[in-house]
């Protein structure tokens, strides 16, 4: 073998070395009822392929799960879905800019100016009126407000940043519905099947609870 095709070998052996261990790994984890634990590694894992393959189109994730207001309760974070995946996409996104793999600046319009303009009266009312938010431990609660209000300006802050294909923009309605669909099937299964809404609450938390007719009359 050629030393220069050593690589073509190696790479898939240690990706299929690191898959045998993690999923010898998560089976102890699942056998120790550590759930949280392995949340974390497979939302760690969602995070970097996704970056490593979509990269600068990494937006791409902010519309696609826009949809998902619940959370996934194996996570240790009080956050939703899509606040995750907006501060994924900020983060990722400040990433790429640093090394310059983004470089297009948005012209500045009319939107931004009344962007600024209310972001400073809302910081005037939360000095006049300090909060904070509950589950991050803070004495005074109702800050959730604020919270969303950043996480929606991270994602116009990235979403101003970026130009769509046409390719592009004809595949992310259609992959929006997809994500979206993924809430209605499983309210779906719960109301269809109650005995699981404990099992499906513990993957997604925006499950309604299914309603029993004849209790309710």
């Amino acid at each position: 073998m050629k030393l220069e095709r050593i690589h073509e070998s190696v790479l898939p052996f240690v990706a299929f070395v690191g898959s045998l261990v993690l999923a010898v790994y998560s089976g102890l984890l699942i056998g120790n009822g550590q759930y949280k634990m392995l949340g974390i590694i497979f939302g760690g894992g969602f995070g970097l392929g996704a970056l490593l393959i979509l990269r600068e189109r990494v937006w791409f994730l902010i519309p696609l799960f826009w949809g998902l207001a619940g959370k996934i309760p194996l996570l240790p974070v009080p956050f939703s879905i899509r606040q995750l995946v907006v501060l994924f996409a900020l983060g990722s996104f400040l990433v790429l800019k640093a090394f310059k793999i983004v470089r297009r600046k948005p012209a500045t319009g009319i939107v931004d100016f009344w962007l600024l303009v209310m972001l400073s009266y809302l910081l005037t009312v939360f000095v006049r009126n300090p909060v904070g938010v509950e589950s991050l431990g803070f004495d005074r609660v109702g800050g959730r407000p604020y919270f969303d209000i950043a996480v929606a300006v991270g994602a116009y802050w990235v979403l101003s940043r970026v130009v769509a294909t046409p390719k592009e923009a004809f595949m992310l309605p259609i992959f929006t519905v997809c994500v979206s669909a993924f809430e209605f099937v499983l309210n779906v299964v719960a109301n269809r099947f109650p005995s699981t809404t404990g099992v499906l609450k513990m993957v997604y938390s925006g499950i309604s609870v299914p309603v029993v007719w004849g209790d309710a009359v």
